[in-house]
């Protein structure tokens, strides 16, 4: 039996193209525009387009869940943060539309358990709010020393029990998700001991 080859082209025209991935079901390809115009799902199986308005980053701010049920996406709208909950399975139908509680919206991270999305400010504003898929605010995280600079990566445990934020402050804080509160404090070093260090750079 002779394999048949497949091909398709997808063309953004205008509105430029940004970025393109896969979604988790390898039937869809998510394009996202210049511009933050919209976000366009193609469907290989049908060949058809669905349309997501006004991303608010064109490279982050958003996530599947670990099954691919639903598709969380950051969005701007009317000036001001909102969250869009989608339903894959249906062809990427809106299922909740939600105010996230921020100014300047840097991006979001979706729990391993899929209940939960941390959200935070740019890195002008350290804080970090905790909401559920169906819009509910859960809790908001601002370090009690007032750091200068905001959050620079979140990452969650496995489990989902903690999430892991790290700070420009050079600071690790360990949340515990049953209280949404710091368990642990962790001081980063800004350099590596001499004895430690893998390479040495000389100045000229």
């Amino acid at each position: 039996m002779r394999d048949e080859k497949w091909t398709a082209r997808i063309e953004a025209g205008v509105e430029g193209l940004t970025k393109a991935e896969w979604a988790p079901d390898s039937r869809n390809i998510l394009c996202f525009s210049e511009w933050g115009l919209r976000v366009t799902i193609w469907s290989l199986s049908t060949g058809t387009a669905t349309y997501i308005q006004f991303p608010k980053h064109p490279d982050r701010g958003y996530a599947f869940r670990k099954d691919g049920r639903y598709f969380v996406l950051a969005e701007r709208y009317k000036s001001k943060d909102m969250m869009g909950v989608y339903d894959c399975p249906s062809g990427y139908k809106l299922i909740r539309h939600f105010a996230l509680p921020t100014t300047s919206l840097a991006s979001i991270s979706l729990s391993p358990t899929g209940n939960h999305v941390a959200a935070w400010e740019a890195a002008s504003e350290f804080k970090v709010v905790i909401m559920n898929l169906t819009g509910q605010h859960i809790a908001t995280f601002i370090p009690t020393d007032d750091p200068l600079l905001g959050v620079r990566h979140i990452l969650w445990h496995p489990s989902g029990t903690y999430l892991l934020v790290g700070g420009w402050d050079s600071k690790l804080y360990i949340l515990s998700s049953l209280e949404w509160k710091v368990v642990a404090t962790i001081q980063l070093a800004s350099r590596l001991p001499s004895s430690t260090a893998c390479c040495t750079i000389h100045s000229s």
